[in-house]
Protein backbone atom coordinates (compact mmCIF):
# COMPACT_ATOMS: atom_id res chain seq x y z
CA UNK A 1 0.00 0.00 0.00
CA UNK A 2 1.11 3.42 1.07
CA UNK A 3 4.85 2.60 1.58
CA UNK A 4 5.68 2.22 -2.23
CA UNK A 5 4.77 5.93 -2.88
CA UNK A 6 6.91 7.27 -0.08
CA UNK A 7 9.74 5.09 -1.33
CA UNK A 8 9.50 6.84 -4.56
CA UNK A 9 9.45 10.26 -3.03
CA UNK A 10 12.67 9.71 -0.65
CA UNK A 11 14.00 8.38 -4.45
CA UNK A 12 13.81 12.20 -5.18
CA UNK A 13 13.59 14.41 -1.74
CA UNK A 14 14.33 13.08 1.52
CA UNK A 15 15.81 14.72 4.74
CA UNK A 16 18.31 12.90 7.29
CA UNK A 17 20.82 13.21 10.00
CA UNK A 18 23.40 12.68 7.70
CA UNK A 19 22.62 14.17 4.45
CA UNK A 20 20.48 17.12 5.66
CA UNK A 21 17.95 18.20 3.04
CA UNK A 22 18.32 15.93 -0.40
CA UNK A 23 17.73 16.32 -3.94
CA UNK A 24 17.92 13.93 -6.51
CA UNK A 25 17.89 16.24 -9.79
CA UNK A 26 17.30 12.91 -11.96
CA UNK A 27 16.07 9.95 -9.80
CA UNK A 28 16.97 6.58 -11.14
CA UNK A 29 18.51 8.03 -13.97
CA UNK A 30 15.08 9.44 -15.50
CA UNK A 31 15.80 11.90 -17.90
CA UNK A 32 11.69 12.61 -18.94
CA UNK A 33 10.14 15.91 -17.18
CA UNK A 34 8.41 15.64 -13.91
CA UNK A 35 6.90 17.37 -11.00
CA UNK A 36 6.71 16.59 -7.66
CA UNK A 37 4.95 18.87 -4.99
CA UNK A 38 3.77 20.61 -3.42
CA UNK A 39 5.33 19.21 -0.60
CA UNK A 40 6.50 21.28 3.02
CA UNK A 41 10.21 21.40 2.84
CA UNK A 42 12.90 23.80 2.85
CA UNK A 43 10.63 26.04 5.38
CA UNK A 44 7.62 26.00 2.67
CA UNK A 45 5.56 25.16 0.32
CA UNK A 46 7.74 23.54 -2.34
CA UNK A 47 8.03 22.20 -5.78
CA UNK A 48 10.58 19.81 -7.50
CA UNK A 49 10.40 20.15 -11.18
CA UNK A 50 12.31 18.32 -13.78
CA UNK A 51 11.82 19.71 -18.18
CA UNK A 52 14.52 19.58 -20.43
CA UNK A 53 17.15 17.89 -18.28
CA UNK A 54 17.02 21.05 -15.60
CA UNK A 55 15.77 20.76 -12.30
CA UNK A 56 13.89 23.88 -10.68
CA UNK A 57 13.22 24.11 -7.15
CA UNK A 58 10.39 26.87 -6.11
CA UNK A 59 9.77 27.50 -2.50
CA UNK A 60 6.52 29.48 -1.54
CA UNK A 61 5.82 30.62 -5.53
CA UNK A 62 9.25 31.30 -6.01
CA UNK A 63 12.04 29.53 -7.90
CA UNK A 64 14.86 29.55 -5.62
CA UNK A 65 17.58 27.69 -8.36
CA UNK A 66 18.08 25.73 -11.20
CA UNK A 67 20.42 23.10 -12.15
CA UNK A 68 21.41 20.63 -14.50
CA UNK A 69 23.73 18.85 -12.00
CA UNK A 70 22.34 15.10 -12.62
CA UNK A 71 24.43 14.09 -9.04
CA UNK A 72 22.34 13.90 -5.17
CA UNK A 73 22.49 17.27 -3.99
CA UNK A 74 22.92 17.03 -0.07
CA UNK A 75 22.84 19.59 3.00
CA UNK A 76 20.94 21.94 0.91
CA UNK A 77 20.37 25.09 3.02
CA UNK A 78 18.10 27.58 1.56
CA UNK A 79 18.32 31.33 3.65
CA UNK A 80 17.34 34.62 2.13
CA UNK A 81 20.83 35.90 1.58
CA UNK A 82 22.47 32.51 -0.04
CA UNK A 83 22.08 28.84 -0.54
CA UNK A 84 24.82 26.07 0.06
CA UNK A 85 24.83 21.85 -0.68
CA UNK A 86 27.00 19.53 -1.15
CA UNK A 87 27.19 18.31 -4.44
CA UNK A 88 29.26 16.08 -6.57
CA UNK A 89 29.49 19.18 -9.87
CA UNK A 90 29.39 18.84 -13.54
CA UNK A 91 26.98 21.03 -14.48
CA UNK A 92 25.64 25.02 -13.96
CA UNK A 93 23.42 26.31 -11.12
CA UNK A 94 21.26 29.10 -12.01
CA UNK A 95 19.80 31.36 -9.47
CA UNK A 96 16.40 32.86 -10.87
CA UNK A 97 15.72 36.26 -10.63
CA UNK A 98 19.27 37.50 -9.72
CA UNK A 99 21.39 39.07 -11.49
CA UNK A 100 24.68 38.12 -11.40
CA UNK A 101 26.20 41.32 -9.80
CA UNK A 102 23.95 41.11 -7.27
CA UNK A 103 26.09 37.95 -6.24
CA UNK A 104 28.65 38.46 -3.63
CA UNK A 105 30.73 35.49 -4.41
CA UNK A 106 29.77 31.99 -5.02
CA UNK A 107 32.92 29.32 -3.70
CA UNK A 108 32.91 25.49 -4.59
CA UNK A 109 34.86 23.28 -2.06
CA UNK A 110 36.43 27.02 -1.10
CA UNK A 111 37.20 27.67 -4.35
CA UNK A 112 35.86 31.15 -6.31
CA UNK A 113 33.47 30.48 -8.59
CA UNK A 114 32.89 33.16 -11.64
CA UNK A 115 29.56 34.37 -11.47
CA UNK A 116 28.29 34.83 -15.53
CA UNK A 117 24.69 34.73 -16.76
CA UNK A 118 22.17 32.26 -18.44
CA UNK A 119 19.24 33.71 -19.90
CA UNK A 120 20.06 36.95 -18.03
CA UNK A 121 20.05 35.19 -14.38
CA UNK A 122 23.40 34.67 -12.74
CA UNK A 123 24.78 31.26 -12.94
CA UNK A 124 27.63 29.74 -11.74
CA UNK A 125 29.08 26.35 -13.49
CA UNK A 126 30.88 23.93 -11.29
CA UNK A 127 33.79 21.26 -11.83
CA UNK A 128 33.36 17.89 -11.09
CA UNK A 129 34.50 16.07 -8.26
CA UNK A 130 34.90 12.95 -7.65
CA UNK A 131 33.51 12.80 -4.49
CA UNK A 132 30.42 15.38 -2.90
CA UNK A 133 32.07 18.94 -2.11
CA UNK A 134 30.73 22.18 -0.65
CA UNK A 135 28.94 24.67 -3.15
CA UNK A 136 28.38 27.99 -1.17
CA UNK A 137 26.62 31.44 -2.76
CA UNK A 138 25.98 34.37 -0.89
CA UNK A 139 23.89 37.37 -2.85
CA UNK A 140 22.80 40.95 -1.48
Amino acid sequence: GGLMPLIGINEVIDVTPWGGWEVTPRPNGASGDWRLGPLLAFGGRTELASSGGWLTITVNGVPVLKTDIVTRLRQIELRPDGLTFDCQGLGSVVFPGRKPSGVKHARFDGRALAVGAREGEAAVGVPTVESPRRLEVRWS
